[in-house]
């Protein structure tokens, strides 16, 4: 899968928890889910968060594409992609 298919993937929800397949929240916490249920959080407006192991990254919503970017090297680093 190419970075641009990736990108193409995502699917806003409203409860990341409920929209993907292993993704969990002790509440309901709105975001982006991309193939293979990758996950990126909204935890506030105009604020997204990646979550990576135990590493936390918040970034300004306009700075999406540099959190896809490193979700993307991330999976496919780890084969999911």
């Amino acid at each position: 899968m190419t970075f641009e298919e990736f990108q193409a993937s995502r699917r806003e929800v409203t409860d990341v928890a409920a929209a993907s397949g292993h993704y969990h929240t002790e509440t309901p916490t709105p975001g982006f889910i991309y193939a293979a249920d990758l996950v990126i959080e909204q935890r506030e407006p105009g604020k997204v968060v990646l979550v990576i192991g135990g590493d936390e990254r918040e970034e300004s919503i306009e700075d999406l594409p540099a959190l896809e970017r490193d979700l993307y090297a991330y999976a496919s680093g780890d084969g999911w992609l």
